[in-house]
Order: structure tokens, then sequence, then C-alpha cells
């Protein structure tokens, strides 16, 4: 129910800007947050599209609409929304909690040049796959796209980032 209350806030936030928000893009693990995200988008953001990086082998993520809807019904809310609305990818290389070499790049970047710290087994997989999706042209649309960071700092501290 946070990431409902989540996007709300950025949507507040983006209107007041005007800024139009095209993609939501977050990592999955298990799969609430990202339903989180998506009923907050079909209900404060229609037309964005949530973006699921899958940072695990689990099967969790292929559940996230099913959650969406399940947190619907617990807000008495319609939560009808389209296929187009959602999209799962993928950035899990060795498995969750193991670092991929090829992340490395856009978390240092990110920490360097912006002094936003990721970690590398959970948002730095989420982030550099975003970097990716972008040098690509893969994120069809205008609008602005919004990295949620969900945390995983406490995480830096036991890794070694090379």
């Amino acid at each position: 129910m946070g990431y409902v209350n989540c996007v709300r806030e950025f949507t507040v936030q983006a209107m007041a800007a005007g800024v139009r928000v095209g993609h939501i893009v977050s990592a999955t693990g298990s799969g609430g947050t990202t339903a989180g995200l998506l009923l907050g988008a079909r209900l404060f953001q229609p037309g964005a599209k949530v973006i699921g990086v899958a940072v695990s082998d689990d099967p969790f993520h292929r559940i996230v609409s099913e959650l969406a809807a399940g947190a619907a019904e617990l807000l008495d809310c319609a939560s009808a929304g389209n296929p187009g609305d959602f999209e799962m990818v993928e950035n899990v290389g060795a498995g969750y909690a193991v670092p991929n070499a090829q992340d490395t790049p856009q978390i240092l970047a990110l920490a360097r040049d912006e002094g936003i710290l990721l970690d590398p087994v959970y948002t730095g997989k989420a982030y550099s796959k975003l970097c990716r999706m972008l040098e690509e042209g893969s994120l069809s649309g205008d609008g602005a796209v919004v990295f949620v960071h969900t945390g995983g700092a406490a995480a830096l501290f036991a890794m070694d980032l090379g």
C-alpha cells in the first residue's frame, strides 16, 4: 500500500512542476513494490507504464498484476488497467545477491556524479537495466522516467564493487 501512496506523492510533485510521467521503473523481487506502483499508476498516473526489473529468478514477479488487483480490493477502488501499462524485464545475471559486473559502471557513475548510492544486487541492477534501456531507445512514448529507489544501502557495507 505504501507504494500506491508513493505514486500519489510524486504525481503531486510532477503536476506542480509541469512534468508528465511516462514510465515508472523499479526493481522487482517478491513483486509487492511493483504491484503498489502499478496500482498507484492506474489510480494517479493513467497512461504511465510501470516497468519492473526482475532481479531474481523467483517467480514472484509473475504475479504483480494479481497483487495489484488484491490491493485495489483492500482499498475498495477500481484497478482496471490494460496489458500495456505493465512490463517486466530482467537483469538477474548470476542470481539474486550476486552483483553483475556489467552494472558496476552505472552504479559508480551515479554515486560519483549525483551522490546517489545504489546497492549492486537490487536497486543497482534495476538502475543499470534502465540505463541500458535508455541507451537502446527501448522506452517508447514521451514523458519523464521516474526511477523508484527502494533502498538497500545497508548491503553496500558488505559488498566489494571492485
